[in-house]
């Protein structure tokens, strides 16, 4: 532990899969946790602690419990966790039954701070989909420990994946991709695309869900205007809105559009992703970045104003026929989806699912089972913690760019810091500073980087040209851009490990989407940097080789438009489907 605690110090980072092999090596203490998820079924982890000698090996032991618990919470959820441990070892039971404190389990959602975080969202999912109990940790002797678990069957088919883009024949359908920068908006009908749409916008200012629903209402309002004018043949009389026009504006386009019309034919449905945990069309998790500016907002009632944002499905069924879908997933799901049906049109073997990742703003992760069924989960793989080293890292506050602090809960070591955007923007502020000196004056001078009441930032307006840039230098090979890549290609490796640890899919392959993909040269950067953390990862792209269903190759096919720009938009399209039975 000695040698871990100093690469700490060193600003290194200590992986919690490291830490996990060394215990599982010398730990002789047992430590062992029962998560009863969801459908009741039990998931059993061992985790053997070592003894250990004064406070920085004590919190170190403590923080590596807390991270694999708040792991599992993150991604799996649970309704209880009954941990088992030899009660006769006081300093081994104090660590147990001090778990509900750690936890901030008796506090209201708008107390708990750190770990206690990812419980606001358990609590959200299992009112959704239990009711009963709140969540408790359960402290018994190993001696009681059941040598039997509740397993739960799995469930029936869902559909077929190959056959769901006939099922948008005669149909026009909307799919939308609602991402932490931007929006996507594919209007299609049949296996003709009509219209794609590209909107900026910053939901973390908003300060109400008003800031957040009615944007995207009236996007959805202006892409049905101007599909039935594409049907109409009237593609001359089409006007585009600027990249960043307020709700307002964006009404008062569709209202003009409209009224070219003599009559204006519904959507037949909606598909779309919203990056947050989504359950049963709502969207119910609200401890992400995106609504950090409703939460911050004390002149209302979180809960309440939230709940707006969970009904954006209600909403939208304004635009669709009487009784038609409007079917909403978690983004990183629709990524998975997306994947699923192109390769199962494409004749590939998907009956294990599919598993992806879109490297936006932050990390998405999304899952499908072979049969179709998005499991119920939280599946806030951004939040893992993988780190428990970088102190140097950790002594910044979560807004400075150099943090690897999470912004939702200030814990270190979470994934949003690594595996994203911001990730890539820690790491430059890190080494072309040190580097490359004349490198960082031009960031700086070009305003890609701020310095501001003793913080370093990357203003929200210049994101994506950030990001543009290191990709420009990595791709024409500078050598601090191309580690930076590779680095971050390590965190993915590592994020491998803990989704095998926890969530054990069956798909073992990784499908990656986002601006950081799309490039070859930083993909092959990445796929270097995860290869030297697990030598056999299957990672791809998804890009252009992806597209088999009609409406992808249109898009492949496109001057203007790319797979990785608005293929999500074209999967939600083919998810808004999934209930639609194909025309006889």
């Amino acid at each position: 532990m000695k040698a871990l605690l100093q690469r700490a110090k060193q600003d290194a980072p200590v992986y919690l899969s490291e830490v996990r092999k060394r215990f599982d090596e010398i730990g002789v203490r047992p430590f062992r946790a029962h998560v009863t998820l969801y459908d009741d079924s039990v998931r059993v982890f061992s985790l053997p602690l070592p003894y250990w000698t004064g406070d920085e090996e004590r919190t170190l032991v403590r923080r590596y419990v807390y991270a694999v618990l708040y792991n599992i919470l993150s991604a799996l959820g649970a309704k209880r966790i009954d941990v088992y441990v030899n009660t006769r070892d006081a300093a081994l039971l104090d660590l147990a039954e001090g778990l509900e404190d750690a936890f901030d389990v008796a506090l209201s959602k708008g107390a708990r701070q750190g770990y206690g975080k990812c419980l606001n969202v358990n609590e959200r999912i299992v009112a959704a989909l239990c009711g009963g109990e709140p969540f408790h940790f359960r402290v018994f002797d190993v001696a009681e420990e059941p040598s039997e678990t509740p397993v739960v069957k799995a469930a029936a088919r869902a559909f077929d994946f190959a056959a769901l883009p006939a099922r948008t024949a005669e149909k026009l359908l909307l799919g939308m991709d609602i991402g932490g920068t931007d929006v996507k908006l594919v209007a299609a009908y049949g296996k003709r695309l009509l219209r794609c749409v590209e909107y900026d916008w910053n939901p973390a200012a908003a300060t109400d869900a008003d800031g957040i629903v009615e944007p995207l209402c009236a996007l959805a309002s202006l892409l049905l205007a101007q599909a039935n004018l594409v049907l109409a043949g009237r593609e001359s009389a089409l006007a585009d809105a600027p990249r960043e026009a307020s709700a307002q504006a964006l009404y008062a386009l569709a209202d003009e559009q409209t009224a070219l019309l003599q009559s204006v034919r519904p959507f037949d449905g909606i598909g779309l992703c919203f990056p947050d945990v989504v359950v049963h069309n709502a969207i119910i998790g609200g401890e992400t970045a995106k609504t950090k500016g409703i939460r911050e907002n004390l002149k209302l009632d979180y809960e309440k104003e939230f709940a707006k944002i969970g009904a954006l499905h209600a909403r939208l069924a304004a635009f669709v026929v009487p009784g038609g879908p409007v079917a909403d997933c978690n983004d990183g799901n629709m990524a998975a989806f997306t994947a699923a049906v192109e390769s199962a049109v494409g004749g590939e073997d998907v009956s294990a699912g599919f598993f992806a990742h879109t490297l936006g703003t932050e990390l998405g992760t999304g899952y499908v089972e072979g049969g179709g069924r998005i499991p119920a989960l939280p599946l806030e793989v951004y939040n893992f913690i993988i780190d428990l080293g970088s102190d140097i890292a950790a002594s910044y506050e979560a807004a400075d760019a150099r943090s690897n602090r999470n912004v939702n809960t200030g814990l270190p070591g979470t994934l949003q810091r690594y595996a994203s955007q911001s990730g890539a923007f820690r790491l430059a502020a890190k080494y072309i500073k040190e580097e490359k000196p004349s490198q960082w004056a031009y960031l700086l001078e070009q305003g890609l980087f701020e310095e501001k009441g003793g913080l370093l930032f990357v203003p929200a307006a210049q994101r994506k040209a950030a990001l543009a840039f290191l990709m420009e230098q990595a791709t024409a090979g500078e050598s601090v851009c191309c580690d930076i890549f590779r680095e971050i290609g390590e965190y993915l490796g590592e994020t491998w490990k803990e989704t095998n640890y926890i969530l054990r899919p069956a798909a073992k392959s990784r499908a990656l989407y986002g601006r950081m993909v799309k490039d070859p040269a930083c993909f092959a950067l990445l796929f270097e940097g995860a290869r030297r953390r697990v030598e056999d990862i299957e990672l791809y792209a998804a890009n252009e080789s992806l597209a088999h269903s009609p409406l992808m190759r249109s898009l492949a096919s496109s001057d203007a438009y790319t797979v990785a720009q608005f293929g999500q938009a074209v999967g939600a399209v083919h998810y808004s489907s999934c209930t639609i039975q194909p025309t006889a």
